[in-house]
């Protein structure tokens, strides 16, 4: 994947290009993303090693717009999410081997961390900072609700990506449904499949 090092040491033109630090050009981080081998048995793990749960799952989500290095791809993805505190924690399948930063990161390591994440209301303002300092996006999708991701090239070593998130206001109240549900949580159906639909039904439940 471009970006990630050969060696051990940070190459010098991203020493001289750093203006500041890069936390600050994140501002904060809402989300960790890991890419899994099985949704639901990496929903399991975590519930019964980590107590972790319940995690709240959209099997294959739907894309209006999906670029990898400015190219479409048709990527088929899996995703559930649950909470840490107030730190959410993404799963992340592919069903498909189409062109993404997932299957990328798969052809360095099985699985495991991709990324962290800050939602937004505005994607451009939240990724300037990262930009000044000469990132660039390499993925953008938009999904068939109108949630929009970007992903920039901050790879120096895996998992070190950075995403932004821009989602409407119905998202915004379905994350804290969520968090509700991981504060009640009974340790009872850890995989709880959303309705695309109808985007409280699984965290009303």
């Amino acid at each position: 994947m471009p970006g990630y090092a050969k060696s051990g040491r940070i190459p010098e033109t991203t020493k001289m290009d750093m203006k500041i630090p890069v936390i600050n050009a994140i501002g904060k981080i809402d989300q960790v993303g890991f890419v899994v081998d099985d949704l639901r048995e990496a929903v399991n793990f975590w519930a019964n090693r980590c107590g972790v749960g319940p995690f709240f799952v959209m099997e294959h989500v739907p894309y209006d717009k999906f670029t990898y290095f400015d190219k479409d791809s048709d990527v088929d993805l899996g995703l559930a999410f649950s909470y840490v505190g107030s730190l959410q924690i993404e799963l992340i399948f592919q069903h498909n081997d189409t062109p993404s930063v997932y299957t990328t990161l798969k052809k360095t390591a099985p699985n495991g961390l991709v990324h962290m994440a800050r939602y937004t209301d505005d994607l451009d303002a939240a990724s300037s900072g990262l930009k000044r300092n000469g990132a660039k996006v390499i993925q953008y999708s938009l999904d068939d609700k109108g949630v929009e991701t970007i992903y920039l090239d901050t790879d120096l070593h895996n998992g070190g990506l950075i995403e932004f998130i821009k989602v409407r206001e119905v998202h915004k109240r379905r994350r804290g449904l969520i968090q509700k549900a991981v504060q009640q949580w009974d340790g009872t159906n850890p995989y709880r499949r959303i309705d695309n639909d109808n985007p409280f039904a699984a965290a009303d439940s």
